[in-house]
Formats: structure tokens, C-alpha cells, sequence
């Protein structure tokens, strides 16, 4: 039984939540929100603390939109560009100047030509005035209130976040998209960017997009998805067709060392799938958090979180997302009904904060034997949580029996700072040595075994390039 495993709630959440966390993500903007709408928005951004908390990133993606900016028809504009910290691979805009990145889609580029490509895209859109050509005030009010549901990843929830994926997917056309890429194209020109970096940008769309369905076995996430955007090799043709008009405007140095700000950027979303650390279990997909007694190691085990008491002890407690329970069941009658336990003896039924639990002692079958089970189930929020525990012979079982109601108590959902913790990978700026590869370069990582195809979709060298001694690639650590 898969249970804290990507498969589980990745599919079912990520897919539609991915979809839908950008408000309209899959179509890069946010049809018919008026100014005090896209301001509740940034607010909503700022008080969920879904804003990349690094002041130099900050700056940096407003000095690049700026200059992009500066030679657009809104250049006496006030826009506001913003990074969130968001795995991923997007960029879109509520309208009224309001601009936002995520550091999903920054991991994967290589050169600020390829960002100020996509801020463009962007601004683009505004002046264009693609935004409000459509009625949509109900949905724009749906967006707004999907914020809420960030915080909670209620599965109740799910039907709202596929509706309104399909309903943001269906908003704009091609037409709309093309005439975004022509117009930023012309602005990179003018600012002294080389508009090529949007076919390579797009280009990274692709390659993501490839690995994803040949790796995962995923969807993409991103505009090639929805009939109403143009496939990615579209968008690189229209734009290569266009190559001898961007030979002559004058190139400027960068704003900023690309590479550089790259190195120690956040990568990935490491807690979907589950990561422990130290005490403590995290699951992204899931949104909670398993505390465990704080002298206590957790490792996983399968598809359960064990923890494990400090030496010379032995005890241990291991948790796992279970099967769903029958209509009307309580916690007891899931241990007796569904889990077929007729063994549980002192059970008792309580409350975790606002849900039901129930936990009990399991009788040996050897009258004779010291060693000390306990079991334990917490219904939360439509899942079921399956708590076991083992104390060897010999143990203190009142003493267990507390620290294990104490663990089920330890279920909690999870806030911005919890996935900030659980999400430590970062990239890595190195020079490539003689002899290295992706396959080496991967190994050692939590990247799992599409690690090396992964290396090579965030260089640029997918799917079979090798990383050339004496270039600087990125990695993850």
C-alpha cells in the first residue's frame, strides 16, 4: 500500500493545487481582476509568507523588469515584480502592473536573457490589454478564496481546484500568447537583451516537459499543456523565423551575475514525497507535519515514517496514511471493522484538537511476553492515520503508552516554515572537472533515479548531453 508516496496526493493535489497555486497559472494570467483585486491578491501572497524570502532576489527580478519596462509603451507605469517561493515552473500576472516568478521556473534558466524573455511575456500581456478582455469577477473572486485553501490542502477541496483549473485554461488564446512573445521580443531588443533567450526559455519548456512525461510519467504543468497556448516548439519557430531582425540591436552587460545568483537558490519541493529531519516528519503533498519525541530519530521506512527512541531504548513508533474510512465510522469501529483488529485491549476514543482519534494496547498471543504493542488511528481532514507501536521487553509501558499519545498528538498540518525547513536542497554552482557526468554528479542526491536527466534539463543538455570539463553547471545539494 502506497501511502506517503507521491502517487497518493501528488496526482490528486499537486495537480490541480500546482495548477491552480499561481491563481492562473496555466494561462499566465488572471482574466477580468480589477486593481483592488490584484492588490488583495499580493496581500494574500504576502500574509500566506508565499514570497521568496531573499531581498537580493527581490531586487534583482525588479531591476531586470524594469529595464524590460523602460522600453515598453508602460514605461511611466508602476509595476511590481515579485518572486515566489513556489517549486513550480511558472510566471504570471493578476494585471495592473503586478508581475510574479516563481523560483521553480528561475531554477531551470541559464542566462538573464531567458528571464527578462519571460518578464517580458509578461508585460506583455498588461499592454496588450489581454486581461479584462473577458467578464470573469466570479472567478477572479474564486481565486482569491483559493489563497485559503493553500493553508489547509483540504481534499475537499479538490473538485474547486479542477474546476477552476479548467476554467483558467480556457480564458485566452494562442493569438493572445503569440502577440506576447512578439511584443516582448521587440522590448529585449530595445533593452539591450538578446530575445533569442526566449527560444531557449521556451526550449527549457520543452526539454521539462519531455522529462516529466518520460521520467514521472507526469503531465506538464506548464502553458503547453492548454489548448489555449501554443505548443512550445510553435513559440520557438515563430521566434527563430524572426532571428536576422534581432541581430541589430546593441547587447548590454547583464544586471547581475546570472550564475551567481543562482548558487544557493532553493530547488525542487524535497517534502511532496516526504523528508524526515531530526524529530520531525514532513510531507509537502500531504500538508503535515509527524513530531515525535524531541531525543527521537526519524527515518522512512517504505511507505511509513519510523521513529526510533535514543539508544540503549529500542522502542519505536511508525505512522503511515492508511486506507479511507467508511461513512460514518469512528476511529474505533476503523480498527475493529477495517483493519480487522479483534487483539486491541484499554482502547480508548479522544480528540486531537478537532479530530477523532482512538489508541489501545494490542493483547499478546504469548501470555508469557513482556514486549508492549499499542496502536493508534486519527481521522484528519478525510485521511486516516495508522499510529503503531513497539516497546521490547523489559520497557516502562505507562511511560510508552504516553509518549505515543503524545506522537498522535504530534499530527499537525503544515505551515510556510515547516516547508521552508523541510525543503533544504539548493542549487549548486560548480565547474565541471575532468571525468565528471550527470550520472556521477546525481549520485549522493535526493533526486531519485531521474537524477541525471534532471541535471540535464536545469543545463540545458537534455536528453543525452555530458557536461564539458572547465564549464559551470549547476547542481543540486
Amino acid at each position: 500500500m502506497v501511502l506517503f508516496d507521491e502517487r497518493v496526493m501528488r496526482k490528486k493535489i499537486s495537480a490541480s493545487l500546482a495548477s491552480i497555486l499561481s491563481l492562473i497559472v496555466l494561462t499566465g494570467v488572471m482574466p477580468g481582476v480589477r486593481a483592488s483585486e490584484a492588490t488583495e491578491a499580493y496581500n494574500a501572497y504576502v500574509e500566506a509568507g508565499l514570497i521568496y524570502e531573499n531581498e537580493d532576489w527581490q531586487r534583482y527580478i525588479a531591476q531586470v523588469g524594469e529595464r524590460v519596462l523602460a522600453a515598453s509603451p508602460h514605461s511611466n507605469n508602476v509595476y511590481t515584480f515579485v518572486l515566489l517561493d513556489d517549486p513550480i515552473i511558472n510566471a504570471f500576472t493578476p494585471g495592473e502592473g503586478y508581475i510574479y516568478l516563481t523560483r521553480g521556473i528561475i531554477s531551470y534558466m541559464r542566462s538573464e536573457d531567458e528571464l527578462a524573455g519571460v518578464i517580458g511575456h509578461e508585460i506583455g500581456h498588461n499592454v496588450a490589454r489581454h486581461i479584462g478582455q473577458r467578464k470573469s469577477r466570479h472567478r477572479s473572486a474564486q481565486i482569491l478564496g483559493w489563497l485559503g485553501v493553500i493553508a489547509t490542502m483540504s481534499p475537499a477541496m479538490l473538485d474547486l481546484a479542477n474546476t477552476l483549473s479548467a476554467t483558467a485554461s480556457a480564458s485566452y488564446g494562442r493569438k493572445d500568447e503569440l502577440e506576447a512573445d512578439s511584443l516582448s521580443a521587440d522590448w529585449l531588443l530595445k533593452s539591450g537583451y538578446n530575445p533569442m533567450g526566449m527560444v531557449e526559455g521556451f526550449q527549457m519548456l520543452e526539454d521539462h516537459q519531455q522529462f516529466e512525461q518520460r521520467v514521472k510519467g507526469q503531465k506538464p504543468v506548464y502553458h503547453g499543456i492548454m489548448r489555449s497556448h501554443p505548443e512550445h516548439q510553435k513559440r520557438i519557430n515563430d521566434l527563430a523565423l524572426r532571428e536576422d531582425q534581432y541581430q541589430t540591436g546593441a547587447m548590454r552587460e547583464p544586471e547581475r551575475d546570472f550564475y551567481g545568483m543562482l548558487d544557493g537558490l532553493v530547488f525542487g519541493d524535497q517534502a511532496a514525497t516526504g523528508v524526515a529531519k531530526g524529530n520531525k516528519f514532513y510531507h509537502g503533498a500531504l500538508r503535515i507535519v509527524i513530531e515525535f519525541p524531541k531525543d527521537w530519530d526519524t527515518v522512512m521506512a517504505g511507505a511509513a515514517v519510523l521513529g526510533r527512541a535514543p539508544a540503549p531504548e529500542t522502542a519505536t513508533i511508525t505512522v503511515q496514511r492508511h486506507l479511507p474510512a467508511s461513512v460514518g465510522q469512528t476511529p474505533e469501529r476503523y480498527v475493529k471493522e477495517t483493519l480487522k483488529r479483534t487483539d486491541v485491549i484499554n482502547g480508548t476514543s479522544f480528540k486531537i484538537g478537532e479530530f477523532d482519534a482512538y489508541a489501545g494496547e494490542i493483547k499478546q498471543a504469548d501470555p508469557n511476553s513482556t514486549k508492549k504493542q499499542t496502536i493508534g488511528v486519527v481521522f484528519r481532514l478525510g485521511d486516516v492515520f495508522l499510529f503503531r507501536g513497539e516497546l521490547p521487553t523489559g520497557g516502562d509501558l505507562k511511560a510508552f503508552e504516553s509518549t505515543f499519545r503524545t506522537t498522535m498528538g504530534g499530527l499537525r498540518g503544515m505551515t510556510i516554515e515547516d516547508l521552508r525547513i523541510a525543503n533544504s536542497q539548493r542549487l549548486k554552482v560548480i565547474e565541471v572537472k575532468p571525468g565528471d557526468t550527470f550520472e556521477k554528479l546525481a549520485k549522493g542526491t535526493a533526486l531519485g533515479p531521474g537524477g541525471p536527466d534532471l541535471l540535464r534539463v536545469i543545463n540545458g543538455l537534455y536528453p543525452n548531453g555530458e557536461p564539458r570539463a572547465g564549464d559551470l553547471i549547476k547542481v543540486v545539494q
